[in-house]
């Protein structure tokens, strides 16, 4: 698999739902536009996978235009169905102000539900904001936040763990 289709693959997700095949095979082949376009009617059609791979092309730029609003539009649809890797894609973005601006509480709210269902990633990124806001004494903003108390209680009790950076 060429760096290009490691990098989607970390964006779009491993664990596929329902995998888009076709739209999978065109983009390995290098068929970027024409993934694109077989994404295109299933995430209009509410199709999460491809809401959050289609965010991923237009994040790269591969087959469409590089938009970052567009991107962010579907991961967004994706994230609000419980998308896991969506949910950790839209904090990134919110992280970043990729496409939306930067919003620490935003990024937190979404890493924190795909932590919830038990993504590693999310889960560090999550622990980060908790460590972080110990330092800066502003742990209050985000513990009034559904998950984070949820989250915490979870961490501390031992019942979720988070794999180190």
């Amino acid at each position: 698999m060429t760096l290009a289709a490691t990098a989607l693959m970390l964006l779009a997700g491993s664990a596929w739902a329902v995998r888009p095949e076709a739209a999978i095979k065109a983009y390995e082949a290098g068929n970027h536009a024409s993934a694109a376009a077989l994404l295109q009617p299933l995430a209009e059609a509410g199709d999460a996978d491809a809401q959050n791979f289609l965010g991923a092309l237009y994040h790269l730029g591969q087959g469409v235009p590089r938009d970052e609003k567009t991107a962010v539009e579907w991961v967004r649809k994706a994230a609000e169905q419980g998308h896991v890797i969506a949910q950790y894609n839209l904090g990134q973005s919110y992280e970043d102000g990729m496409g939306v601006e930067a919003d620490d509480l935003e990024a937190f709210r979404w890493y924190c539900r795909s932590a919830m269902q038990d993504y590693n990633r999310a889960k560090s990124k999550t622990l980060e904001a908790f460590q972080g806001c110990r330092m800066m004494g502003t742990c209050g903003v985000f513990l009034k936040e559904p998950c984070a108390e949820e989250f915490y209680n979870r961490y501390l009790r031992r019942e979720m763990t988070v794999p180190n950076p």
